[in-house]
């Protein structure tokens, strides 16, 4: 790639940042109105997503600092979201185990983002979705490429 197009490319990417960030309130320290940040509302959501759930996967999945993670763990463990058992597989590793109230909590999460989202999509007709639809999958397909 041209050094040009790679900048007008990063560039493109950083202004879709500041214009959707805001659209979707990602920039509040609390996300939607929640007790938790948009990190930790994330974390929630994989460790009752997951069926197995483990320290090591967050971080790699969500690209997180392991301490930082390890001090988000233990402020859910303390509030009852979470238990961390031993693996019967593997003596070194915690399985997250999701409690009900866990559960609950991302359910409420994920209904008030679906909210915020079809609020912001209610005056788009048909066309327009399918539109950003495609964008969208084409962001994935193409940046998917760059895992390694």
């Amino acid at each position: 790639m041209k050094q040009a197009q790679k900048e007008q490319t990063v560039n493109k990417i950083r202004e879709f940042n500041r214009f959707y960030m805001p659209k979707l309130d990602l920039l509040n320290r609390i996300y939607l109105n929640s007790k938790y940040s948009l990190i930790e509302a994330r974390i929630l959501f994989e460790i009752v997503e997951n069926k197995v759930c483990f320290a090591n996967q967050l971080t790699e999945k969500l690209k997180i600092d392991k301490s930082y993670l390890s001090r988000i763990l233990s402020k859910f463990e303390k509030n009852g979201l979470i238990k961390r058992k031993i693996s019967d597989t593997d003596g070194r590793l915690y399985n997250i185990i999701p409690s009900k109230q866990c559960k609950e909590t991302v359910k409420k999460l994920v209904e008030k983002s679906n909210d915020k989202v079809s609020e912001l999509l209610s005056p788009l007709d048909d066309k327009d979705c399918e539109k950003i639809i495609n964008s969208i999958d084409a962001i994935i397909e193409i940046l998917s490429k760059t895992e390694g």
